[in-house]
């Protein structure tokens, strides 16, 4: 929620220093605008290596809470940790992969629409789709001011994720074949045409 108040950090990046494919060290005013403007991009590396990014910092209040809800369309998430011991106990999925995908939505998705995408999840194959909201600073930045274009009338960046556990060959199939299912299912109601998620350069 914080690129919709400060933005990406690409629109913050204020000077950078690159190693060029003539091996000169430069920064932003040696490399000029256009190369300054191409490399907070998602193919900095098509340009050189960034060595150094000089970013314009946001105000940080003394004490930030984090947190991130999930929740299943059938309980409404009714429940939290409640102790510490499921805060410690937390990892980082070790052994999981994953394939994603993404959509950006300029349009509202209808109430009956969403019903029938939670039937695709009540096959039981397990995936998850994660909504990214847009607006705010995001609606306030032109289009060409980084080579990010999902500005103003981008409601928010879906995410469609599968995930396994080692490399049984069924396994992956299956997950694979759901992802491909729920991305072909959502074409009706995303942009088009259908644009990926960008990752910018830093």
């Amino acid at each position: 929620m914080l690129t919709r108040k400060y933005g990406l950090a690409a629109n913050n990046v204020i000077d950078a220093v690159i190693v060029d494919a003539q091996g000169r060290i430069i920064d932003r005013n040696m490399m000029g605008e256009d190369l300054f403007w191409a490399i907070r991009g998602g193919a900095a590396a098509s340009f050189g290596v960034v060595v150094k990014w000089k970013i314009k910092l946001v105000p940080v209040p003394p004490i930030v809470t984090t947190f991130a809800v999930t929740r299943t369309h059938e309980d409404g998430a009714n429940r939290v940790p409640e102790t510490v011991e499921d805060l410690i106990d937390r990892n980082h999925y070790p052994g999981v992969y994953f394939k994603a995908k993404s959509d950006y939505v300029t349009l509202p998705i209808k109430e009956t629409s969403l019903d029938a995408i939670w039937d695709v999840f009540k096959e039981g194959t397990p995936g998850s789709i994660l909504l990214q909201p847009y607006g705010g600073i995001f609606n306030e930045i032109p289009r060409n001011q980084t080579p990010f274009p999902h500005r103003a009338g981008t409601l928010y960046n879906v995410h469609y994720y599968a995930m396994w556990h080692g490399e049984r060959t069924y396994i992956i199939k299956e997950r694979l074949d759901w992802l491909h299912r729920i991305y072909d299912f959502m074409g009706d109601f995303v942009q088009k045409p259908r644009t990926a998620y960008q990752i910018t350069g830093i």
